[in-house]
């Protein structure tokens, strides 16, 4: 998986642990792939044209089923390694211990009153995967949300890959949504 820009990266594994990968740039200006036009010389520009610059954080939070931080850890990157992007790789054998692959946007960063690992728990919390189901929990979440005075304060999207039991053939479901 190729990640370039900001946002949140989660795996909820079959045993219930969640390891959550947050991508925040400086000044919440992140490289999106549109600044290629001219090499990205404008966007390094802009960050102040020193590329050995730090400018963005990549965050790592593993939690337990019962949402017990097991482990944090930061790593600071430089503008000029940045702007090419991660590449986070998943063998097969890694890829049988997830349940679930979810790409999110930065809000759910920005939701009034919870914490990024509330936000992404709730969102993954998913009764069933048949359908539309990302759709279905995102539009549960924003209605407890609201409940809660827990209003987002940018936008919500996120995409989502369930990774079933039987893993090995081509009955991997996916789901996206935005609000």
């Amino acid at each position: 998986m190729h990640i370039q820009g900001d946002g949140v990266v989660v795996y909820k594994m079959k045993n219930g642990d969640t390891q959550i990968y947050v991508y925040e740039w400086e000044g919440n200006t992140p490289c999106y792939p549109a600044y290629a036009y001219d090499g990205y010389q404008s966007f390094i520009a802009h960050h102040g044209g020193d590329v050995t610059a730090v400018k963005l954080i990549r965050k790592k939070i593993c939690v337990n089923a019962e949402q017990q931080v097991l482990s944090e850890s930061s790593e600071f990157v430089s503008l000029g390694n940045g702007v090419s992007g991660f590449v986070q790789d998943i063998s097969a054998g890694q890829l049988c211990d997830i349940e679930y692959i979810a790409v999110c946007s930065d809000g759910v960063e920005q939701v009034q009153n919870l914490s990024c690992l509330e936000v992404v728990s709730s969102l993954l919390a998913f009764k069933s995967s048949n359908g539309v189901f990302a759709t279905r929990r995102l539009n549960r979440c924003m209605k407890d949300w609201a409940k809660g005075n827990s209003n987002p304060m940018d936008d919500i999207a996120y995409a989502v890959i369930h990774v079933p039991e039987n893993f090995g053939g081509n009955n991997v479901n996916t789901s996206n949504n935005s609000s």
